[in-house]
């Protein structure tokens, strides 16, 4: 089984964000588990894609975002990682591209 870490920061439902759900929505998951690191607001509670992917039944991760930038986004995705351990860490977007790289 292969596991695919998907990490998004944006809060609506674009053309990228439709395509991930999609996505994931379609993928043989007897052979890839994926897993939704998206960024959420805490002080916003949610946003539609956080709503959106939470009733896909696939698993969803907060990545907690107090600033834009931060050592609790760093730390929330190392959890993330040592938790599921995934085999491809695929990020969508300048935000997650540079938070990927750490």
């Amino acid at each position: 089984m292969i596991k695919v870490l998907h990490i998004i920061a944006s809060p609506v439902i674009g053309g990228a964000e439709r395509l991930l759900l999609e996505l994931s929505n379609k993928i043989d998951r007897t052979r890839i588990t994926i897993i939704l690191g998206l960024f959420f607001d805490e002080a916003y509670g949610g946003s539609d894609m956080w709503n959106e992917a939470s009733k896909t039944g696939l698993t969803v991760e907060p990545i907690r975002i107090k600033k834009w930038y931060g050592l609790m986004q760093i730390i929330d995705l190392i959890k993330i990682i040592r938790r599921h351990q995934p085999d491809i860490i695929h990020s969508h977007g300048y935000k997650t591209n540079i938070l990927g790289l750490f």
